[in-house]
């Protein structure tokens, strides 16, 4: 939390933060602050590294992050339920191999 010491991210209306995965592969979680969503994008749609439950861990630890950056701040009552997705590979573009995704995490 110290990098928010003197930041209020409840300031903002989107929060664009990068996830790595083990040191192998790069997605985006995108907090849409006035909206209370999160977003995970993930080039590989969770085929291999990531998957179904990495998209769950890191909305859910995502969601924890914000209550207990919300309580620091004493904001309590501004993470009260949030709404995660996770789009489709149809809805975002798919890397086609192994080494491409810190492109289109910054790109897409």
């Amino acid at each position: 939390r110290r990098w928010t010491k003197k930041v209020d991210i409840f300031a903002y209306d989107l929060l664009f933060v990068p996830i790595n995965h083990n040191n192998l592969h790069w997605c985006m979680c995108v907090v849409d602050v006035p909206n209370k969503q999160i977003e995970y994008y993930d080039s590989m749609a969770g085929k291999g590294l990531s998957g179904t439950c990495a998209s769950t861990r890191v909305m859910s630890q995502m969601e924890r992050y914000l209550e207990l950056e919300a309580n620091d701040k004493g904001k309590e009552g501004v993470c009260r339920k949030w709404i995660c997705t996770v789009p489709s590979a149809e809805e975002i573009p798919q890397q086609r191999d192994v080494s491409s995704c810190g492109i289109f995490m910054l790109v897409n």
